[in-house]
């Protein structure tokens, strides 16, 4: 299973994330992550190396933020470590991403080989990009990496990641399918959340917030059941439905009106809203009397957040594994299945910083 993870070399926010899945329906009954982080305490260096010996970057991380939720989650059996900034000036814009993914985790087990690294870092023109994996004739050949986790006595996590990358950029060139760089990792980061991933739930379950809307009859394709000292307790739905013979799907703006409806009973009137009750519907450019565009509405009440959307456009082909809510960072998604709702409570971010700054 991959994960990405956006980070810069540049000073600024951070940002992490995560995945996992599981096949369960029923509540996980995750533990709850402490609300009293140290940030303070977090932070570390990244340092990237061709194996000539010439650096190609060396970052000071800063300590990480609630701003762009930032830290380790872990879903199921999996641990995600990783962070993003990028800046843009007169100068130009600059971005880096760092992603390190760690499958079979246990807090009993400190000592790992089995994991995924992605890196990459860009200023104008210049640019390059790492990653664990290189593919030749479509055959993934990997280098060799391990890893060192500890949870500390203050609750974040210690991560130590050394070995081989596979480099390219502007003024690198992978000649050959052997690693041609190398990596060194030292970061300690906060615990984000704990997740599960279920999936083909068909009811509402216990580990639902109170007053999530949801669909009779309808089975979402997965729910997130997530827990986090700094967005809450709550979950992610999402459902794509079924194609018709007709090539229509049984889910479409009516079943988001619904949901949207349910969601102002609970919560009151949205904050921010994109649909047909704040744009008026035209003939040819949305459809004739048809909302044909994506729409969203976001709710917020006494730290309970809320978000209701619909994508017709998400559809999913014969054969085809459908997108499902892999990480805590999907809070920001709205159009990334046909139909989501999310649900978090007891949220300790700023609610409209949240939504606005991954627009």
């Amino acid at each position: 299973m991959n994960f990405w993870l956006l980070a810069s070399l540049f000073l600024g926010s951070v940002m992490l994330t995560a995945c996992g899945d599981d096949d369960d329906g029923s509540s996980s009954d995750l533990p709850t992550p402490s609300g009293k982080v140290d940030l303070s305490k977090t932070g570390g260096t990244v340092s990237l190396k061709q194996k000539s010996g010439q650096e190609v970057a060396s970052i000071t991380v800063p300590a990480f933020s609630t701003d762009n939720l930032s830290g380790v989650e872990i879903v199921d059996n999996e641990l995600t470590m990783g962070f993003y900034t990028s800046d843009e000036t007169a100068d130009g814009y600059s971005y880096c991403s760092l992603s390190v993914v760690i499958p079979g985790y246990s807090e009993s087990k400190t000592s790992y080989s089995n994991l995924t690294l992605n890196f990459s870092q860009g200023q104008n023109s210049q640019y390059f990009q790492g990653s664990s994996v290189y593919y030749v004739n479509g055959e993934p050949k990997s280098g060799r990496l391990s890893a060192t986790v500890k949870k500390q006595k203050d609750g974040n996590y210690s991560v130590a990641v050394e070995g081989d990358v596979y480099l390219t950029g502007s003024e690198i060139r992978l000649t050959d399918e052997n690693p041609n760089g190398t990596i060194k990792i030292n970061i300690v980061a906060p615990l984000l959340a704990v997740s599960k991933l279920h999936k083909k739930v068909s009811s509402k379950q216990s580990y639902f917030p109170a007053g999530t809307p949801w669909l009779d009859g309808k089975t979402a394709a997965g729910v997130l059941e997530t827990k986090s000292a700094f967005t809450g307790n709550g979950v992610l739905v999402w459902y794509y439905g079924t194609k018709q013979t007709d090539g229509s799907y049984d889910l479409n703006y009516a079943q988001y009106e619904a949901l949207k409806a349910q969601a102002v009973k609970a919560m009151g009137e949205p904050f921010e809203c994109f649909d047909a009750s704040t744009v008026e519907v035209e003939s040819g450019s949305r459809g004739t009397t048809e909302w044909s565009d994506f729409a969203y509405a976001y709710f917020y009440k006494n730290k309970k957040y809320m978000m209701v959307s619909y994508c017709p456009w998400r559809d999913t082909y014969e054969g085809e594994e459908p997108s499902l809510p892999y990480t805590i960072s999907a809070l920001h998604e709205n159009h990334a299945a046909r139909l989501q709702v999310h649900v978090m409570e007891n949220m300790n971010v700023d609610y409209k910083q949240f939504v606005f700054s991954m627009r």
